[in-house]
């Protein structure tokens, strides 16, 4: 009996140190300090649990109760107070429905109570868990009495465990409980008066027809509130505008707001802009002036939604002027915009396959050699592939070349087109010269040029990339070229235009006077290293 007697103070002492070391408040670590009724709870506790042989799940929940327990009564001040010989837990007691609570806070509350019933002040009793936002956000990993780290997920925690009951006394001025329902009740009959705010429990009992009614209307009460005036100019209104400028030139500049009529020139100006703009080119204005000017009168364009022949003329106007400088970046947006265009039926689109053709050309200049093949089938579709057009018949013979790598025949096609570009062009310039171009003009577009004029532009600049890949294989497989040859095979009208080819890519010094040759042998790794510089990615904008 003696033996058991020492056994059972051994394990009281034992439960009451690992309770002592699980607790976080440091003034209380130290079971000294704690009252001799809760050490007696302690091992009374322990002694009836072993009796009742609980299972792991029962283990558990006796654990969390008793770690709730004395951690509440340490939160709220009550260890010293509380008369832990009454104290019970539910579980040990055959109530584990019960809410876990102090005897102290419960016999606080029945006196507190009593009193109210005398007196008529309010009390409101409230479940608090007892372990509060505080302590959460304060412990990351909460560690129980038993020195154990305790998840969210513990098996023998409950909601209804780790609460207690709180008794608020509330001023005599503030509002009864009984006002307080009044009130809501009173608020609850004023919803339907209000069809723009639905409660939780309100809406989840309509359908979604209705729902849809009560955002809409919530919109509309929305867009009927007044604008802040410092505001006003930035709602945006999707109607096409109608321009009150009359000014010619006018800078371009990036909308950053909704635009206003008097920044924006109506169609009537914009005919007179671009005849202004046809005498600028024809006076040798500079691109870079010519391009703002026609980038401003693009947008005035687009925000006023005009889409008439005149939009055609003018975006057909801008892309023959990047073609002639090589902005392939404003070319490309301009042909997004034609195609666009195009697909209007009622409009008259007389430069419609020269157009297309220089689609083919651009498509060939950035390597997108699949669009082609869809362009092609296009035209297939459409039954426009068997109309003779010199240019788009021009243009597809060229990418056969390019597409088959056969740079041979390419030279032959491009050496016949410039020559016959060159040709023509000395006359046209001599008929045009000292007349007016006027925008009314039927062959206006070709701004005082032959046909091929900008064909042939384009077609330069795709030859200066591809030369390079033509040398690049003929270095592979002679060792000396004729000079001769080599004009012949580049494209070039004469010896003059082969010294400045060679001379602005470095490789003159591979020239052999002597014998009027080539040295494709030692130019080989510098050709190279000029291929792979040219035939570089094309950037999303269509810049190569």
């Amino acid at each position: 009996m003696k033996n058991s007697g020492k056994n059972g103070n051994k394990s009281s002492n034992i439960s009451l140190n690992r309770v002592a070391n699980s607790i976080q408040n440091d003034k209380w670590k130290d079971p000294k300090k704690w009252p001799k009724s809760l050490h007696n709870f302690i091992g009374r506790s322990f002694q009836l649990a072993s009796k009742k042989k609980f299972n792991d799940n029962e283990i558990q929940q006796f654990k969390s109760q008793l770690k709730n327990l004395i951690n509440m009564a340490i939160s709220s001040g009550a260890i010293m107070k509380n008369d832990w010989d009454k104290q019970e837990l539910p579980l040990l007691a055959g109530a584990g429905h019960k809410k876990l609570a102090l005897y102290y806070d419960e016999e606080e509350a029945s006196e507190k109570n009593n009193k109210k019933k005398q007196s008529g002040e309010v009390f409101d009793a409230i479940p608090i868990d007892s372990d509060s936002d505080d302590d959460r956000s304060n412990n990351s990993k909460k560690v129980n009495i038993f020195g154990e780290e305790e998840s969210d997920s513990d098996p023998g925690s409950t909601k209804s465990e780790g609460y207690t009951l709180i008794t608020q006394k509330r001023p005599k001025s503030s509002i009864s409980l009984k006002d307080s329902l009044k009130r809501l009740k009173k608020q609850k009959k004023e919803l339907p008066k209000q069809p723009n705010h639905v409660s939780g429990d309100s809406a989840a009992g309509l359908t979604n027809e209705q729902k849809k009614e009560l955002r809409s209307k919530r919109f509309e009460r929305e867009l009927s509130t007044p604008v802040n005036s410092k505001y006003s100019e930035d709602v945006v209104s999707t109607d096409p505008i109608v321009g009150k400028n009359q000014t010619l030139e006018k800078k371009y500049l990036r909308l950053t707001s909704q635009p206003k009529p008097e920044t924006v020139r109506p169609l009537k100006v914009l005919h007179k802009t671009l005849q202004l703009l046809f005498d600028k080119y024809c006076e040798g204005a500079k691109y870079n002036y010519l391009c703002d000017q026609c980038k401003s009168m693009r947008q005035d364009l687009t925000v006023q939604n005009i889409k008439e022949d005149f939009s055609i003329m003018a975006y057909e106007f801008h892309s023959k002027l990047a073609i002639e400088n090589g902005d392939w970046g404003e070319f490309n947006q301009c042909q997004s915009q034609l195609k666009l265009l195009y697909s209007i039926p009622e409009l008259h689109k007389p430069n419609y396959f020269e157009f297309l053709a220089y689609r083919v050309l651009y498509y060939i200049l950035t390597y997108n050699y699949s669009e082609v093949f869809e362009l092609e089938l296009s035209l297939i579709n459409e039954g426009h592939l068997d109309l003779k057009n010199e240019y788009l018949d021009y243009a597809l013979k060229i990418f056969r070349c390019v597409y088959d790598s056969d740079y041979y025949e390419l030279s032959k096609i491009v050496g016949k087109i410039l020559a016959k570009n060159n040709k023509n062009e000395e006359l046209v310039q001599g008929a045009v010269k000292g007349k007016r171009l006027l925008v009314s003009d039927k062959d206006a577009l070709l701004l005082r040029h032959n046909e091929l004029f900008y064909f042939a532009k384009f077609i330069d600049s795709i030859m200066e990339r591809f030369n390079i890949q033509t040398l690049s294989i003929v270095c592979k497989g002679y060792k000396q070229l004729a000079v001769s040859y080599m004009r012949e095979i580049l494209c070039k009208e004469n010896e003059e235009d082969l010294r400045v080819f060679l001379e602005s890519n470095n490789l003159q010094m591979f020239v052999v006077e002597e014998s009027s040759s080539f040295d494709c042998h030692r130019a080989r790794f510098t050709v190279e290293e000029l291929r792979s510089r040219m035939f570089r990615k094309v950037d999303i904008k269509g810049q190569v």
